[in-house]
């Protein structure tokens, strides 16, 4: 086989695989390897509920909102926020969350970021029921850490 034909061989089967594979199968984060004070410290909000209803947007509107129960607020933007509803975008290629578990008593803990006023989750965010939570992570929600990314990120963490 010449290098032409090997060349076009490559480009076919990676066209073919392209085609053919999972778009979520790109989504990959290692937030489950990094500490969860560090997960908090990059994250725009953190809080403890329930997870009440899904609701589906218009598919042309890309996103469904979760309705959620709040117990607790760890951290927070100032302001008007909405923490009740957490967003998360439809499309598989953009790694959205998808709440398996029932709609029930249990309570997680979330991560999640800003944008355009909404707090967004994700497959990379944090998202843990709170009776699964290591004794280490329970005592690492309630220090305090900086307002300061940085400085907080350069925390000294025992876990």
């Amino acid at each position: 086989m010449g290098s032409a034909q090997r060349y076009g061989f490559l480009v076919a089967n990676f066209l073919i695989l392209t085609l053919l594979a999972d778009s979520t199968a790109a989504c990959y984060c290692t937030g489950w390897q990094v500490p969860l004070p560090r997960i908090y410290c990059a994250s725009d909000v953190v809080i403890k509920g329930e997870f009440v209803n899904a609701v589906i947007g218009d598919p042309e509107w890309y996103w469904a909102r979760y309705d959620f129960k709040l117990t607790r607020t760890f951290k927070a933007p100032s302001g008007s926020v909405n923490l009740q509803a957490l967003y998360t975008q439809l499309q598989g290629s953009t790694c959205g969350y998808r709440h398996n578990g029932p709609f029930d008593n249990t309570e997680f803990i979330v991560t999640g970021k800003m944008r355009d006023n909404r707090v967004v989750i994700d497959v990379c965010s944090f998202i843990k029921p709170v009776i699964n939570l290591t004794r280490e992570e329970l005592q690492s929600l309630l220090l305090n850490y900086p307002d300061d990314l940085v400085e907080c990120l350069n925390m000294r963490i025992v876990f």
